[in-house]
């Protein structure tokens, strides 16, 4: 965990908008988003998940995304902080693809200052200490002898290999949320960040927004962008969940 300072005024948190092209409304909606508010963002939160599949591998092109990579880059360009955690779909991603979008990017969850608060941000896949294949699969994808190695295997095989992790990952969100009491999992990690001194924590991952106070500690869980562009807006009077168009 790393910690940074630095004072904003509006910042904008999302996660889990899950692009693949911007055929999908969803990602027209985003797009739409980033152009409106591009003049007044102070810093742009993302918390993983921002596309369906993202690897730093370079025989990925990912063609598809560039007009969201545009728009990202067009709102640091104006001025806006852009933070970019990455998630269990976007990972591996390196420093070119943090330039390209002109963001600070972090592969593990970050304590910063921000509209002078402190504040604690995480994707949220790897609160759950309980789930040891997940986080063996996490290390294993993130290996840098397997990155090495993938560098080698034909990009059609990687593609047929991301339809399996993405119709798998889709498959087992109610599966996981009939084993895991994620609603504690998720108290308990608000509960430890909170005896650090953080006066906020913010996650994605879940897909269902809610907002309560754990230990003192405003806790916010982010719902995902593709079902009706949620999204969470912090200012120096407090933050509030939002759905875009509002």
């Amino acid at each position: 965990m790393t910690t940074a300072v630095w004072q904003d005024m509006r910042t904008i948190f999302l996660a889990d908008a899950h692009i693949n092209s911007f055929d999908d409304p969803h990602g027209r909606r985003l797009l739409g988003f980033l152009e409106e508010n591009r003049t007044s963002m102070d810093c742009l939160c993302i918390l993983g998940d921002l596309f369906d599949f993202r690897v730093g591998l370079p025989q990925l092109a990912f063609c598809s995304h560039e007009p969201l990579l545009d728009a990202l880059l067009a709102c640091a360009k104006q001025g806006t902080r852009i933070i970019y955690l990455e998630g269990n779909h976007d990972f591996q991603l390196g420093e070119a693809f943090a330039r390209r979008i002109g963001a600070e990017l972090h592969t593990r969850p970050v304590t910063l200052s921000l509209a002078g608060k402190l504040v604690h941000l995480c994707h949220g896949d790897l609160i759950n200490r309980g789930d040891v294949g997940y986080r063996l699969m996490y290390r294993l994808f993130r290996s840098s002898i397997l990155l090495k190695g993938a560098a080698l295997v034909p990009a059609s095989l990687i593609g047929a290999l991301r339809r399996r992790l993405q119709s798998n990952s889709k498959k087992s969100y109610h599966r996981e949320a009939s084993r895991w009491d994620y609603p504690r999992l998720i108290r308990e990690y608000a509960a430890s960040v909170a005896a650090t001194g953080c006066s906020l924590t913010v996650m994605g991952h879940f897909h269902r927004s809610h907002t309560e106070r754990v230990s003192g500690m405003q806790l916010v869980v982010l719902g995902d962008w593709m079902t009706g562009g949620q999204y969470a807006e912090l200012t120096e009077q407090g933050i509030e969940l939002h759905h875009y168009p509002r």
